[in-house]
């Protein structure tokens, strides 16, 4: 489903529903089978097993729909990048998770000093992943971008089930290789 049809859907069938009372202990939420059966049920022609669209996507988007804490300037933007982030009254938290996770890679000394790239080498670069917690916290997390499009040499050499490699799986990656 592209984005348009995406946010398209949602609209229609009023999912969000950030001002409705909490429900507590009786409140229903839905599983990844209960979401895998709607969806065969709606689009029989369509592929939703775990190797099309895996569970860690519907997990994702069913925490989304189901947190209370997500505003509805943030609902209106699709995926969370940076620059879409700007301009919601939220960016001063989402802001706070980025710092949060620079400080937590500091005291990991995860970054060392600048290094002139030798020739031929294969640069991942980084990029922020938003997430809003059940709880409301903003969380940024710095990752690498290993996706095709990115690292084309990367993939011709080697296989990855993952177009985002997380910095410190990385750094032991590269002291174990050496």
């Amino acid at each position: 489903m592209s984005s348009q049809a995406l946010w398209k859907a949602v609209a229609e069938h009023n999912i969000f529903q950030p001002d409705a009372p909490s429900l507590g202990e009786h409140q229903h939420g839905l599983t990844v089978a209960d979401v895998r059966s709607i969806a065969a049920v709606r689009f029989p022609d369509i592929d939703f097993s775990e190797s099309r669209v895996p569970t860690e996507e519907i997990e994702m988007i069913l925490h989304a729909i189901q947190s209370q804490a997500i505003t509805p300037a943030e609902q209106a933007l699709g995926r969370f990048t940076c620059r879409k982030l700007k301009s919601p009254s939220t960016w001063d938290q989402w802001r706070a998770g980025e710092h949060k996770q620079l400080d937590h890679f500091h005291a990991l000394k995860m970054f060392g000093p600048p290094e002139s790239k030798p020739p031929g080498t294969i640069v991942l670069r980084p990029h922020w992943q938003c997430s809003i917690k059940r709880d409301g916290t903003r969380r940024s997390r710095n990752c690498c971008d290993g996706s095709p499009r990115s690292a084309p040499l990367l993939h011709g050499i080697a296989s990855t089930y993952s177009s985002c490699v997380e910095q410190p799986i990385q750094r032991l990656f590269f002291a174990l290789s050496t």
